[in-house]
């Protein structure tokens, strides 16, 4: 069986994943948590689960901000406004 080419696959599979992902985070409020939930309920890799969140710059944000939060990653400096 051959797999449909990823360019034409991919929008509705990013699609589904943002839906099935925002309404984790309305439940959960954790957005690091909830992606790792969301590759284990649905047996997704995460490196496949990566390159959905890479194409959307908004959601990486909140991310990266969360996990500077836990301490995850070192604190990006920004400047005050």
């Amino acid at each position: 069986m051959k797999l449909p080419p990823l360019d034409d696959h991919f929008p509705d599979m990013s699609q589904k994943f943002y839906a099935e992902l925002n309404d984790l985070l309305l439940q959960t409020k954790e957005g690091y948590n909830c992606i790792i939930h969301y590759c284990e309920t649905t047996n997704t890799e995460p490196e496949l689960v990566a390159t959905y969140i890479t194409t959307n710059p908004a959601l990486k944000a909140k991310i990266h901000a969360e996990c500077e939060e836990l301490r995850l990653v070192k604190k990006v400096r920004r400047l005050p406004i």
